[in-house]
């Protein structure tokens, strides 16, 4: 982000008060000072300028401030179309629709592992806020963002006083005799409303390998899913397969640091896609409805969770793919690896305790100087410190409140405005601080 993106574009004078006496109550004899005592008109202009201009000052900062705190940005750029080793990620920013396909390793053919048509809409993402559940791909109260980064990509969907969604995909690699291959997909959801509600989560992938197979989804435990399947419970069976000869897809939502589904459901794409929450499914029924043959997807519910303002939660869960007849390493990656992947924030803090050691500063002296930095947030946050380089590591659940990045931001700018006495050392400082609270909320 850019430093001074917290700064607002210009500074506030300070108000002044006029007084007066009125025609009406001033000494008849003595109209000269009824003159001197009347407030100019442009004076009265300039006032009412400063004042609306302090309003938005204020408006814009606190804007500033929510926008940091849920991740949200400005999209960067019209469309998305990148590929980390043999993941492709494609997304159209301005609809929220996104699709993910495999690129074979031998002769580099994509290979969709989701539904193409009608530019990615068949996938996607519901929210449920309060009783109102919306379609953040087909709704027009809903704000689109999105934007690649180093291993992936974000997409945000914003419902202007009710929340903010933000949808990570950070790909990674599963096995070290393979190329990336794997994503995490991370839905952070704050409630950006004036009152405390109750938020939920639900997505619907539209599969496509399972339709030119024999069966539409295996189990973990190799079972064939050949009818309608609705689950409670994922103790037994934490992830699930769709696969063809060409290529296998593996979701995984039972496992690591994954946040388990309230419903995991496998049905034709109709009976998922409809108004209605929970979808209706019969065991007996196949993937096949009046409405559509051969059709089959999968449908995420995750529980509700109840946020205060400005408070956020997230759903995890992870997809591997592979070619051929070769099953997905990701689930026996995260069996041995419990915390979940490192994304991209921690990678980058990594790097970043690497070149302090280099330059003579080891890890632990820069969690001591930002541990001490934490407790300056009362007398303007990092105050008087040296500079160091921030990283997620170090951060506290303190640095990460909405009240320390309020003091931090005032901070920056007190001292951007005061151009005599401006510390560069410490703007850095602060600046360096700020970066990684993003990228940690981000995270």
């Amino acid at each position: 982000m850019k430093k001074k993106s917290v700064i607002l574009g210009f500074s506030i004078l300070a108000l002044s008060m006029v007084y007066g006496f009125s025609q009406d109550t001033a000494p008849a004899e003595n109209p000269s000072r009824v003159e001197a005592t009347e407030p100019a008109a442009d004076s009265v202009e300039a006032d009412n300028t400063q004042a609306s201009a302090k309003k938005e000052k204020k408006k814009s900062k606190k804007k500033k401030e929510e926008d940091i705190y849920s991740g949200w940005a400005k999209e960067r750029g019209l469309s998305i179309d990148e590929t980390y080793g043999t993941v492709r990620l494609r997304a159209k920013t301005k609809k929220g629709t996104f699709n993910i396909a495999l690129l074979e390793e031998k002769n580099y053919k994509t290979i969709p592992v989701l539904a193409t048509s009608d530019e990615y809409t068949t996938s996607g993402f519901f929210l449920k806020a309060g009783d109102k559940v919306i379609n953040l791909i087909n709704d027009s109260r809903v704000k689109y963002t999105g934007w690649k980064t180093d291993n992936g990509m974000v997409l945000g969907y914003r419902l202007d006083n009710v929340a903010d969604v933000m949808v990570y995909f950070d790909c990674f690699q599963s096995n070290v005799e393979s190329d990336i291959d794997s994503v995490k997909i991370r839905i952070a959801v704050t409630n950006m409303g004036k009152k405390k509600m109750n938020f939920a989560v639900k997505a619907i992938f539209d599969t496509v390998l399972g339709e030119t197979d024999r069966h539409h989804f295996y189990t973990s435990s190799d079972s064939a899913v050949k009818n309608e399947l609705s689950l409670r419970s994922l103790e037994n069976d934490p992830w699930f397969i769709s696969k063809n000869v060409s290529a296998q897809l593996q979701m995984i939502f039972n496992m690591a640091d994954t946040t388990q589904p309230e419903i995991l459901a496998f049905a034709n794409y109709s009976t998922l896609n409809t108004r209605s929450w929970e979808p209706d499914l019969l065991t007996y029924r196949t993937f096949d409805t009046v409405l559509s043959y051969n059709n089959s997807a999968c449908g995420v519910i995750w529980p509700e969770h109840p946020l205060s303002v400005k408070q956020q939660y997230s759903e995890i869960m992870y997809l591997s793919l592979s070619s051929g007849d070769r099953k997905p390493s990701g689930a026996d990656y995260l069996a041995t690896h419990q915390d979940g992947v490192i994304d991209n924030a921690v990678l980058l803090a990594e790097k970043n305790n690497v070149e302090n050691a280099e330059e003579g500063q080891s890890t632990d002296q820069v969690s001591s100087e930002n541990a001490d930095s934490s407790q300056n947030d009362e007398k303007g946050a990092g105050k008087n410190v040296p500079y160091v380089k921030f990283d997620v590591n170090s951060l506290t659940q303190e640095q990460l409140s909405p009240e320390y990045i309020r003091k931090l931001l005032s901070r920056i700018e007190t001292l951007e405005e005061d151009d005599v006495s401006l510390n560069k050392e410490e703007l850095q400082q602060l600046n360096a601080e700020l970066d990684a609270i993003l990228a940690a909320l981000r995270k």
